[in-house]
């Protein structure tokens, strides 16, 4: 993540996340530090691990073409809302696509970072093996970290309610050996 912070190719990125929403940028700072740690735990070389990194800080880089208000409101979102977020890969892609330094595995992660294991996610209801695993890891992490902070309309999970929560959704939105990957990631990590 430290070199990526220094790679030009894509800080111009991240600053347009940091600049649209702060709590953006730092989620998705968040998200790369972790998928990155359980990147390394799955084996991954330098170069995957740098464009897991990548992507996890991109993946929600589409947001910046939701409403600011919708971003940040304080409560339960509206259908109509929930159905603008929904297009925040899509639009994640199209902001991508337009620089031609950015790798179409790059790319698949921000496009497919809410396509769940049974095909239930969006937008395109992939399912299992259709979706490259770093989505998949991106999914799982995203996840995680959303489940792990305030909302307005609920508390913070703890770290255990959150693994409980990911362990429930096996074989439904999240890959089975993932998970497991994942578990021993964090139960690793709160033994420091």
């Amino acid at each position: 993540v430290d070199r990526l912070m220094h790679c030009d190719d894509y800080m111009n990125d991240v600053e347009t996340i940091e600049a649209y929403d702060e709590n953006t940028f730092e989620h998705s700072l968040h998200v790369a530090i972790n998928a990155v740690t359980l990147g390394i735990g799955l084996g991954y070389n330098f170069y995957r691990l740098k464009n897991l990194a990548v992507g996890a800080m991109l993946h929600d880089i589409g947001k910046q073409l939701v409403p600011l208000e919708i971003i940040t409101k304080n409560g339960r979102l509206t259908e109509s809302e929930l159905s603008v977020v929904r297009m925040h890969p899509e639009f994640g892609y199209n902001i991508l696509a337009k620089d031609i330094n950015t790798y179409s595995s790059t790319r698949a992660i921000v496009y497919q970072h809410h396509e769940n294991w049974d095909g239930s996610g969006y937008p395109n209801n992939k399912k299992g093996d259709e979706i490259p695993i770093t989505s998949q890891i991106i999914l799982i992490v995203d996840s995680y970290f959303a489940m792990i902070s305030f909302r307005p309309y609920r508390k913070a999970y703890t770290i255990d309610e959150a693994i409980v929560e990911i362990k429930n959704s096996v074989n439904s939105k999240y890959s089975p050996e993932l998970v497991d990957a994942f578990v021993h990631a964090i139960e690793e990590f709160k033994k420091i």
